[in-house]
């Protein structure tokens, strides 16, 4: 066998070209620079190819990258299928449907999940797919006369936003059916850029290989063996020295959890604004918001020294300085944002005061849906003691809680806050529950009568706030007056002098 040359270390230039032969030189040239094409005499194609067709499928081979993939496609559908279901069923989820819309229509998507996988299993259980270079193939040799790892830039409006790493290997041949020198072009799956170093190809230049093809146009049909994930023994390509079995369903479900998770932290993160101090404060404003900023460059300092790039920035460079630029004005504004978002956290979930009534009058509420996905909920309020009406945005628990209610008037629980901002906890309707017969002390000085106006009945009524539920205070007094003639007037009842 030809002493050839073995493959160089990982080099980011010739990464970046999208090429699969160097520039001026034709595949014959760089077969010719190995010396003459000469097999070893006692080159093995493996045992699963020594039985005539068709071949029965050999359990070693039932173990590889290629196995694994294809059992886990069906059990992945299968497993998210039940998953969907399930998360749907629980209270968080629902509540996370008011405002990402798709989520009320999860089970649905697990139920198509489940039958895909189903019909995945069967698909398997009647094919043979790739297993058909094993039942049916005609093997060949191959030798390597180029190889190296490109990359595939990923283009959105223009402007570059990931690039994709693959192996490309150019591979001289015999064909059996033409009896002729020939050369074909094989590529692996694609890996992130990010992490190419960790990935082998398993291949050298110069390296005799096991091609295989299956009855019809041999060249059409052909594939690099080493490369289909077919021989658990001959098992490439690999990250971090072992070969690429694909994702398992317990990985798929923890996966699903984590966009979620992540989706009720978003939406989390978007509600506590509704809790925003109502008054900026520039010193608590601008410690929150340095610290998060600081934050923000650590962490991804840590993540660049623990991860160096192969190749400095360079003014030299100018879309990876943009794009370095640009990330940082991103770190920055994520930190800010995230220091603000500490700032509302503390100030009002370490608040244990009591919150002050603002009166006020709900004049409407609606809801805006954007693009069929996203749901944000507003009110409309007009403050009693002047001022103009303001809207603002309510959770849709708290909504809910309005509508239900069905009172045009409340009040604000305004809470003087951990750091002294002043925050709104919500929006309370004026409710009404009836007396105690016979109503006690207390009671007498708030009761409010009704009499029907059909029946004559007379109805002793407390008006009542829900701060929470274990508190519940009187209403202001200037809202009773207005809140006894609402209910009034939707209950066709008169307030009795």
């Amino acid at each position: 066998m030809d002493q050839s040359p073995v493959q160089k270390p990982f080099d980011l230039a010739a990464f970046r070209q999208p090429v699969a032969q160097p520039q001026g030189a034709t595949p014959e040239q760089l077969a010719e620079a190995l010396g003459p094409f000469a097999p070893p005499e006692d080159y093995d194609f493996g045992d699963e190819f020594d039985p005539e067709v068709p071949r029965p499928l050999p359990r070693p081979n039932r173990r590889g990258s290629y196995a694994s993939r294809r059992r886990s496609q069906p059990l992945i559908l299968i497993v998210l299928g039940i998953a969907f279901v399930v998360f749907r069923m629980l209270p968080s989820i629902e509540d996370l449907g008011h405002y990402i819309l798709p989520l009320w229509y999860l089970h649905w998507g697990g139920l198509l999940f489940f039958i895909g996988g189903i019909g995945a299993l069967i698909r398997n259980l009647l094919t043979w797919d790739d297993f058909q270079y094993i039942r049916d193939g005609i093997p060949a040799i191959g030798r390597v006369i180029h190889l190296r790892q490109a990359v595939v830039p990923q283009f959105h409006n223009g402007v570059q936003v990931a690039s994709h790493g693959s192996f490309r290997a150019l591979v001289e041949y015999t064909n059996p059916q033409r009896e002729q020198r020939a050369f074909a072009f094989f590529e692996t799956t694609t890996f992130p850029e990010s992490k190419a170093p960790r990935y082998e190809s398993g291949l050298e230049i110069g390296d005799y290989v096991t091609l295989v093809s299956l009855p019809g146009d041999f060249a059409t049909n052909l594939r690099l063996y080493a490369w289909t994930g077919l021989n658990p023994n001959d098992d490439w390509p690999k990250f971090d020295g072992k070969p690429l079995r694909g994702m398992t369903p317990l990985k798929a479900l923890l996966l699903t959890k984590s966009v979620l998770l992540g989706l009720w932290l978003f939406v989390g993160f978007l509600h506590l604004f509704l809790y925003f101090p109502e008054e900026w404060n520039w010193k608590w404003g601008g410690i929150y918001s340095l610290a998060g900023v600081l934050i923000a460059f650590g962490v991804v300092t840590l993540f660049a020294l623990r991860n160096p790039k192969t190749e400095p920035v360079s003014l030299a460079n100018p879309p990876q300085l943009r794009h370095k630029i640009l990330g940082g004005f991103v770190v920055g504004v994520v930190g800010l944002l995230g220091g603000l978002f500490m700032m509302s956290l503390l100030n009002s979930l370490c608040d244990r005061s009591l919150p002050v009534l603002r009166s006020v009058e709900i004049v409407n509420s609606w809801e805006t849906t954007h693009n069929f996905l996203i749901r944000h909920y507003e009110v409309e309020l007009r403050p009693l003691r002047g001022g103009a009406d303001f809207k603002k945005g309510i959770s849709v628990s708290n909504l809910f809680q309005l509508q239900a209610a069905g009172s045009r008037y409340g009040v604000e629980l305004v809470r003087p806050g951990w750091l002294r901002l002043h925050w709104v906890e919500g929006i309370r309707p004026v409710e009404w529950q009836l007396a105690s017969n016979p109503p006690t002390d207390v009671e007498k000085a708030r009761i409010v009568r009704f009499k029907s106006i059909q029946t004559s009945e007379v109805y002793p009524l407390m008006p009542c706030i829900h701060v929470n539920k274990d508190l519940t205070v009187p209403p202001p007094p200037d809202l009773v007056a207005l809140a006894a003639h609402d209910l009034a007037q939707q209950s066709q009842m008169q307030v009795e002098k």
